[in-house]
């Protein structure tokens, strides 16, 4: 039914070519069937440098390699995985600490976990935050990670993360290879357990690694570049101008 309703449609815009593909299947007709990958606002999302004033400001651990993840929290985003990582590579190095920043169906479930694993000193769940205060929050972090997302997606954290000049762990899904060049922008990883503990563990003992992958001035002007929100907005709008042209 959804593809019939787009062979009747003038215009169809998708995020990804992946999920393009999997909704159009044989019938892509690329005058049709746009492709157009989400943005930033590099307004609201950029490097600041003062982090211990942030990190005062906000409640966080001034000491601590701080690990975070900011986005809703759904049960097939898998930060029970992240959390479980989190706790092995704890042992070994307790200087780390985890934030998860968001609402959602899975907080319960996350929150219970924490506690069963005697983590409530080090993984802090801070639940739903304003817009206007995330850009503050992401520069407390050392790394940002967002380990899993459905093949079809194209997730716009990922664009704020850099943006905000931080070292990003990555999903392996279609959208981030075609944009992205692993461990030269970011580091992708796969969304299992193992994966992701060595992509973690790597970013944590390879320090050359992580400072070419935090606040890459080059990725930083890329991404404002091709990737933010006017830009998404202008060739929306042209593509309907297009249109409206032609007809």
């Amino acid at each position: 039914m959804q593809l019939q309703a787009y062979l009747k449609s003038d215009l169809n815009i998708f995020i990804s070519d992946f999920s393009r593909k999997r909704i159009m299947g044989d019938h892509v007709n690329n005058d049709r069937d746009i492709v157009i990958h989400n943005g930033t606002d590099p307004d609201k999302f950029f490097p600041i440098l003062d982090s211990d004033y942030l990190r005062v400001k906000w409640n966080y651990p001034v000491d601590k390699f701080i690990i975070g993840y900011i986005g809703t929290l759904d049960f097939h985003k898998q930060l029970g995985v992240l959390i479980d990582v989190f706790d092995e590579l704890f042992k070994d190095n307790p200087n780390l600490y985890l934030v998860i920043i968001g609402d959602g169906p899975a907080l319960v479930k996350l929150t219970e976990k924490v506690n069963n694993l005697g983590l409530t000193q080090n993984v802090e769940l801070r639940g739903w935050m304003q817009h206007e205060d995330i850009n503050e929050n992401l520069n407390c972090f050392d790394l940002a990670v967002h380990h899993y997302a459905n093949t079809y997606m194209n997730p716009l954290k990922i664009f704020e993360y850099l943006s905000a000049g931080l070292p990003v762990i990555a999903p392996d899904i279609p959208s981030v290879r075609t944009i992205f060049r692993d461990r030269e922008d970011l580091l992708i990883t796969g969304s299992s357990h193992h994966e992701l503990k060595k992509a973690m563990n790597e970013i944590l003992t390879d320090e050359d690694l992580r400072k070419k992958l935090s606040n890459n001035q080059d990725l930083i002007h890329e991404i404002e570049g091709n990737y933010t929100c006017k830009k998404y907005t202008d060739r929306i709008i042209k593509n309907i101008s297009k249109k409206l042209k032609i007809h």
